[in-house]
């Protein structure tokens, strides 16, 4: 078993202007630098966009709009802190890095199998974002095999498997773009979080088959066995701790943990 499980740590033309007061990050109006989103590319008539964060473990919608095709939205909103955010664009869900003073251009290309991309200043991060969630995702579902359909022994290479390639995907794309060393930090956390919730998610398929089999042995008459972690888990399964510098940032996947 080579798992390190003890590793616990997401056109201009008929422009609409939409600004948004972004009270969860905004500790005082001196503070804060505004944020500019501008969305345009091939978006659908009536394309709906939203746009929130997760804060005290709740989904908080900070704006919602209708465009029409062909037309740009521009979101402009004042922040103090950096802060991650979720927007979707029709059917296109993706996940935001934001910090004051970013003015971003995305491309959600709806109706295609592209992803969400991005321009302007602050693109570095959230392209990478994009890519690392397509990693994960990919990962994940390897094989046609979700996680959590896997055996314990599958789980282990698939686990390792995760590990390597997040490793080998952080270093080569922080070589090719300058990146601060905070959402360096912060990017590397990220993936350290998507590998323990990797692991969680194992862990309670486990939790499923074993009630499914006490059901079962019970229904006939056998006596109930109480349910053991393999060794791997056994060991540093709640080693999670409570960090406010990644809730009060906004990353769900790590309230999600808690």
């Amino acid at each position: 078993m080579t798992m390190n499980f003890k590793r616990q740590l997401r056109s201009a033309f008929g422009a609409l202007i939409l600004h948004v007061i972004f009270n969860c990050c905004v500790t005082s109006e001196e503070q804060a630098v505004a944020v500019k989103i501008t969305i345009k590319g091939s978006l659908r008539s009536n394309s709906k966009v939203t746009l929130t964060v997760h804060r005290n473990l709740e989904n908080i919608k900070l704006a919602e709009a209708d465009i029409q095709a062909g037309d740009s939205l521009v979101l402009s909103f004042p922040i103090s802190t950096p802060s991650i955010a979720y927007i979707q664009v029709d059917r296109k869900y993706g996940e935001l890095y934001l910090a004051p003073g970013y003015d971003l251009i995305v491309s959600p290309e709806v109706g295609s199998a592209k992803p969400i991309s991005y321009q302007g200043k602050g693109a570095e991060v959230n392209n990478y974002l994009t890519n690392f969630n397509l990693l994960k995702e990919k990962i994940k579902w390897a094989n046609g095999k979700y996680v959590d359909e896997l055996e314990m022994s599958e789980f282990s290479k698939r686990y390792d498997s995760a590990e390597t390639a997040f490793n080998n995907f952080e270093r080569n794309y922080f070589d090719s773009v300058s990146l601060s060393v905070q959402v360096v930090q912060i990017l590397k956390a990220n993936s350290e979080i998507e590998l323990s919730l990797m692991r969680q998610e194992f862990a309670n398929s486990l939790l499923r088959k074993d009630r499914a089999k006490k059901r079962t042995a019970l229904a006939q008459g056998a006596e109930s066995i109480p349910f053991e972690y393999p060794v791997e888990f056994a060991k540093g399964s709640n080693e999670v701790k409570l960090d406010t510098t990644y809730l009060n940032l906004g990353l769900s996947n790590y309230a999600y943990l808690l």
